[in-house]
């Protein structure tokens, strides 16, 4: 006997609604986060971008829902959407509003930037730092508040204190620091020069 052909699932159609799902997902939280940000930003751009991600999950949930149930999207095809929503949402957060809002690196080059055609010497950007970046701007104080809110550090009789939660996250951050060799002043202890 002849046998009939196998009939065989094209997947380059659902594919390319699981992506396009995804990258609508992701620029609805950007354009969310965007908006939120000029209308009532708060202080910690990071955490903010959390909690809009977490006031998006439900609405996406529905979505994808609604994708499953009219056969757009399979249900393996929506956790996956969902899954590349969080990374996106994850990489974009430590890579975007961490290196604009934190950045000692991005300050320095901005600084030349604004003097370009004069160039500065090394102890006019050191003092360029002690007095806009650490006073002016209140780098320093901004950092202290943040951590505070995440619970690493308690603020009492006008001292900081780190917390247990803040410590066991230092340590952490100094097996990470021997693992991947990276510079020991930031967290290996009692190293500063």
């Amino acid at each position: 006997g002849i046998r009939p052909p196998v009939k065989t699932y094209s997947t380059m159609r659902p594919t390319l609604y699981l992506l396009l799902t995804a990258l609508c997902s992701f620029l609805v939280f950007a354009a969310a986060y965007a908006v939120k940000r000029q209308v009532f930003p708060a202080d910690f751009a990071l955490r903010e971008s959390i909690g809009v991600m977490l006031a998006l999950l439900p609405f996406l949930a529905a979505a994808l829902w609604l994708l499953c149930r009219r056969q757009i999207l399979r249900p393996d095809g929506a956790a996956a959407v969902l899954l590349i929503f969080l990374l996106a949402v994850f990489g974009f957060t430590l890579t975007v509003p961490a290196v604009f809002d934190r950045s000692v690196s991005l300050y320095l080059l901005n600084t030349l930037d604004n003097r370009v055609e004069q160039g500065m010497t090394e102890p006019e950007i050191k003092r360029e730092f002690l007095q806009v970046y650490f006073g002016g701007n209140y780098a320093l104080r901004k950092r202290l508040r943040e951590q505070t809110a995440t619970g690493y550090l308690i603020y009492q009789d006008d001292r900081y204190y780190i917390t247990a939660s803040g410590r066991r996250f230092v340590r952490l951050a100094r097996r990470i620091s021997r693992w991947f060799n990276l510079d020991p002043r930031i967290v290996a202890p009692g190293v500063r020069e």
